[in-house]
């Protein structure tokens, strides 16, 4: 799983979860234009924000789940 610096892709997001924000890398489980996607936030830099793919609701939520138990980053 690769991240990619986050893109402009929709006008409007909703960010169904999250992590704690008292620790980094942040993530947050998001949805936009009917696609689901992850979005990570190192805490380096405040503006760069990478984000996996955009996929569909079900492969996204596989993805949250390995990355809350540590089977993924």
């Amino acid at each position: 799983m690769g991240w990619a610096l986050s893109q402009s892709r929709a006008t409007r997001l909703r960010i169904r979860e999250h992590t704690c924000a008292c620790t980094y890398p942040l993530f947050e489980l998001c949805t936009a234009a009917g696609l689901w996607f992850v979005r990570r936030l190192t805490g380096e830099d405040p503006k760069a924000i990478e984000e996996s793919a955009w996929m569909p609701a079900p492969a996204a939520r596989d993805l949250w789940m390995h990355i809350l138990t540590g089977q993924a980053r």
